[in-house]
């Protein structure tokens, strides 16, 4: 009511004005306010793919010990056990999601923040729930409470 009362008055104060849409502050700040890509970061520095990472991670594990032999397998396999490996692994991860997410200014952050909430807290309250329905059980057979 109010934003009509505004433009009513607009248009009668200064009648040769067109009439601004009702979003288009809304607008003017998206596009005021909208991430340009930064110059400063290199275009391929991060290897970012529409496959998931775990698939990536079993096709290229899977090319890698395919031609190899029963005996040379633990050689291969034992390094990439190690405490080094693994966190240069998880580094490659967060600096692919960091390209992939947060670079791009997405959203898809935020809703993994959210269902990973909700899935964690689905799995803490999951014992909880099984005792509950074990007891309800219980109680069915023995005609108790």
């Amino acid at each position: 009511m109010i934003l009509q009362t505004h433009q009513i008055n607009r248009t009668r104060i200064f009648p040769s004005l067109p009439t601004p849409h009702p979003l288009a502050s809304l607008y003017t700040f998206l596009s005021a306010h909208q991430r340009e890509p930064d110059p400063q970061i290199k275009k391929n520095r991060f290897r970012v793919s529409s496959i998931p990472l775990d698939q990536m991670a079993l096709r290229k594990l899977y090319s890698e010990i395919k031609g190899l032999k029963v005996k040379e397998l633990p050689d291969h396999v034992k390094p990439m056990l190690s405490i080094g490996y693994v966190k240069k692994a998880v580094q490659r991860g967060m600096d692919n999601y960091h390209a992939k997410y947060i670079e791009t200014s997405s959203i898809d952050p935020l809703l993994h923040v959210c269902y990973g909430g909700m899935i964690l807290s689905y799995l803490i309250a999951l014992p909880e729930e099984r005792r509950h329905l074990e007891h309800q059980q219980h109680a069915k057979e023995h005609g108790g409470h």
